[in-house]
């Protein structure tokens, strides 16, 4: 399994120090994207395992790491977090992939 690392994704122009450990990344505009994948096969055992891998992902300002604080994400309370990611997203219709994508 792989170990835990540290990333540092900054825009152009930025320069600094970065703590000992931390991989630097540098994007080439202001504004970036992060997307994670996890492979699930789907059972619930599976989903246990995937959310509590992604319990321990943060994201944190720069300016966190210097002192190692970071804020423990809330879930939003109407996530459903029981029903397979599948099952969600194929009963989703038009008006509310739509609605989903605006907030």
């Amino acid at each position: 399994m792989a170990q835990a690392q540290t990333y540092a994704i900054t825009g152009p122009g930025w320069s600094g120090a970065l703590p000992q450990g931390v991989t630097h990344v540098t994007s080439p505009t202001g504004m970036v994207w992060i997307l994670g994948r996890i492979y699930s096969t789907g059972t619930p055992e599976d989903y246990q395992a995937v959310h509590a891998l992604q319990d321990q992902f943060a994201v944190v300002p720069l300016s966190a790491t210097a002192s190692r604080t970071r804020r423990r994400r809330r879930r939003r309370s109407s996530v459903d977090m029981k029903t397979a990611v599948r099952t969600q997203v194929d009963s989703l219709d038009i008006e509310t992939i739509s609605t989903t994508s605006r907030t």
